[in-house]
């Protein structure tokens, strides 16, 4: 049987595994989940693309790679998918990749029910199919006010924005699919659904036997 330290070590070998094996950038959730969708690994189907944020614009979560001493990364949005066995992939977390909702949850959002409404997050909720064919961004959201980068782009061209990867280049910005509507939490006209943790928690973590959540159209 192995030592704690080496099941933490083992782990960690593997969730690099992970990240070496999908098309992954640091700072870039958003489009490591639509290649994710894109390109999943072999048997995996991913039904959900699932936005993570809080009404006051900012959203700890627990567990994370990029996070401070105690683990936790101060968000202003999260993405992450789940898939048909109520999966959870997050491709930033240091928890096993995927995990079961439930337990992502729970490591993810350990003191979420003394926090105060604003922190808690909520969670917009958009069938995959629809963020592959909608999902746009030019990564503007990730310069600065003089154009510069605030962490490196990804290799690949930006998402939406045909096969250019300028920043400049044109975007769907006149529709649901642009990065903005997905993020906005508060926004009721966005892309699929938006509920808070009760909700998730009711519908997504509960026993296996249970019914699958209502659908997203």
């Amino acid at each position: 049987m192995q030592e704690p330290h080496e099941q933490i070590r083992h782990r960690g070998r593997e969730q690099e595994q992970v990240r070496q094996q999908r098309r992954y950038q640091p700072f870039y959730c958003e489009e490591n989940i639509w290649w994710l969708c894109a390109e999943p690994p072999l048997g995996v189907h991913i039904e959900l693309v699932i936005f993570v944020a809080s009404l006051s614009g900012i959203c700890p979560i627990a567990e994370q790679q990029a996070g401070a001493a105690d683990g936790v990364a101060w968000w202003d949005y999260h993405c992450i998918a789940l898939d048909q066995k109520r999966r959870i992939w997050d491709l930033d977390t240091q928890l096993p990749q995927p995990v079961a909702a439930r337990i992502w949850i729970a490591h993810s959002f350990p003191q979420a029910a003394a926090w105060p409404a604003p922190l808690r997050p909520l969670f917009r909720l958009v069938p995959s199919a629809d963020y592959l064919r909608d999902f746009s961004s030019d990564r503007r959201h990730m310069r600065d006010a003089a154009g510069h980068w605030l962490q490196p782009p990804p290799p690949w061209p930006c998402i939406g924005v045909g096969d250019s990867a300028d920043a400049k280049a044109s975007t769907r910005t006149d529709t649901k699919g642009d990065l903005r509507y997905y993020r906005d939490l508060s926004a009721s006209d966005g892309p699929g659904i938006v509920i808070d943790l009760d909700a998730f928690l009711a519908i997504y973590c509960a026993d296996e036997g249970a019914v699958h959540g209502p659908r997203i159209t």
